[in-house]
């Protein structure tokens, strides 16, 4: 779709080589955080996966666990079910890291158990590993590192982000992955908006002088000076990789958003911008800002800054993932299922854009009156039906606050 070669994008641009390409933010982080996970040990994968695949499939093997869980925790827990790893689910990885932590001894103690009992090999494979702490500290490691990936990646699969504030989000996870493995004195050198270029393989700090975190170093305890310097030699080759991977995929990105800042509101309200500096509107995002701004009518009732309106309203509208897409791909796969494969096209698209302006179901939903009055035979199976009832369902949404709303003009935009 968006190769360097002989793609469906490079082929748009033969015939518009003004296109730009935004690609997703969220398939990039999960990328780089994949290729960094590959500089670690092979076995921590194994781990992970085989530890969902030991309970995915076996009803048996999970009432066992729950009762050693409870056991180790007390009656009132329940064990937590690990996520499963995956090439489509973004930064799969962290939750199930995160929920094998928390269960770390009672799995462990599961698995000692069903290696006597079961007699089978990956019970017996698994239950080395997790006897191994090395891999326990490899795993608080990677918990802690890609518990920031993750936060970043769901603010861009969140549908009511800021866009012009992603560009500084973006900086400073790189900043503080940086600060981790680069000389100080020479990172503060290096201005935050140049941070895509900056060549910090050559101002690399010592593994003896890199710092891990507070949890890093109490799992490290009582274990061998030797193992635990090999540990941080690879984790400080994990955290390059991550930063290599960052600077090189999301260097397209941080163009488009550093040239997006240009319209914050920050930026419009100061003297920078000689047009708008003088107009005092009260907001709360980016987005009411310049809807507020989109109102300011002149003395003949015309829109006094329609232009440079129209402009960043197209602009606020550009995606940079395609987590909304794939979140509705999985919910047309429910509606439109195998019992239902002869649903037509239009029904499917009236029953996903209902499901889209109701988010929360349609138990205290309350038609409006005007929805009443055109609840007849007369104008239920006219064509124009379901647009006037998509744009009530529009309206009452602007007034119970989920969307701001917009007027004629800043719709055609």
């Amino acid at each position: 779709m968006i190769g360097g070669n002989k793609s469906f994008c490079s082929k748009l641009k033969l015939n518009v080589p003004s296109l730009i390409t935004i690609k997703c933010l969220c398939h990039f982080c999960h990328l780089a955080a994949e290729y960094a996970c590959r500089v670690l040990p092979k076995n921590l994968d194994f781990m992970v996966r085989e530890s969902h695949n030991w309970f995915s499939c076996s009803t048996k093997r999970q009432i066992n666990y729950k009762t050693i869980y409870r056991l180790v925790n007390g009656d009132n827990d329940q064990p937590k079910k690990i996520v499963k790893l995956s090439g489509t689910r973004w930064l799969a990885r962290h939750a199930a890291i995160k929920t094998i932590l928390h269960q770390y001894d009672a799995l462990k103690l599961h698995f000692e158990l069903a290696k006597e009992k079961d007699r089978c090999y990956t019970a017996q494979r698994l239950y080395d590993m997790y006897r191994d702490e090395d891999n326990r500290i490899y795993l608080v490691f990677l918990s802690l590192i890609l518990s920031k990936v993750t936060a970043i990646n769901k603010l861009f699969q969140s549908d009511s982000v800021d866009p012009l504030k992603l560009f500084d989000d973006l900086y400073e996870i790189l900043y503080s992955l940086l600060q981790k493995i680069v000389i100080p004195q020479h990172l503060k050198k290096t201005r935050r908006q140049n941070l895509e270029h900056f060549e910090f393989r050559q101002y690399l700090m010592s593994t003896n002088c890199l710092n891990l975190g507070y949890e890093f170093n109490l799992t490290c305890t009582g274990r061998p000076a030797q193992n635990v310097k090999n540990i941080m030699h690879r984790c400080k080759d994990f955290l390059i990789e991550l930063c290599s991977q960052l600077q090189q995929r999301l260097l397209e990105n941080i163009d488009v958003l550093k040239s997006m800042s240009t319209f914050s509101p920050q930026l419009a309200t100061s003297q920078i911008w000689n047009l708008l500096h003088t107009v005092h509107i009260s907001f709360t995002s980016t987005e009411d800002y310049w809807i507020g701004i989109n109102e300011i009518l002149n003395a003949g009732g015309q829109q006094r800054y329609g232009h440079i309106c129209k402009l960043v309203l197209a602009i606020l509208s550009l995606p940079f993932s395609n987590a909304s897409v794939e979140r509705m791909f999985s919910i047309m796969n429910i509606v439109k299922n195998k019992l239902r494969n002869k649903m037509s096209i239009k029904t499917t698209e009236t029953i996903l854009r209902l499901k889209d302006n109701l988010p929360d179901g349609c138990i205290n939903f309350e038609p409006s009156k005007e929805m009443i009055r055109k609840f007849n035979s007369e104008n239920m199976y006219s064509s124009n039906f379901v647009e006037d009832v998509l744009e009530a369902f529009a309206d009452i949404r602007v007034n119970i606050g989920c969307v701001p709303k917009f007027n004629a003009s800043t719709k055609n935009v």
